[in-house]
């Protein structure tokens, strides 16, 4: 009985692992993948529509949707293709900002 169980040698155990263990780990991974890019979407599109209402009443707007789409570039590669055009776009207008002050071929004031 049981001393016999004790004192004979131990036999190698099989683990007892179902075959669906994988399979659901590979789920368990998936899930959160997907979980993850839709959270991130729709925080990132929460925060673009924000900046994009701030457009039309007092707010950073600019800033705020460039802030949405880096959130949204985290994840997706379309966002970060519209986040790289938003820059050099900003680039260009401060560029001609720029070259608005730095004209050597103004009147001098009065």
């Amino acid at each position: 009985g049981m001393l016999a169980s004790i004192l004979s040698t131990p036999r190698e155990e099989q683990q007892l692992v179902s075959p669906l263990v994988d399979d659901l780990e590979s789920l368990a991974a998936l899930t959160y993948r997907e979980a993850r890019r839709v959270a991130i979407l729709t925080v990132g599109m929460t925060i673009v529509l924000l900046g994009l209402i701030m457009l039309v009443t007092p707010g950073p707007g600019l800033v705020v949707i460039i802030l949405g789409l880096a959130v949204l570039g985290a994840e997706f590669a379309w966002a970060r293709a519209w986040l790289k055009r938003m820059r050099e776009m900003a680039g260009d207008v401060g560029d001609r900002f720029m070259d608005v002050f730095d004209r050597d071929d103004r009147k001098p004031p009065l």
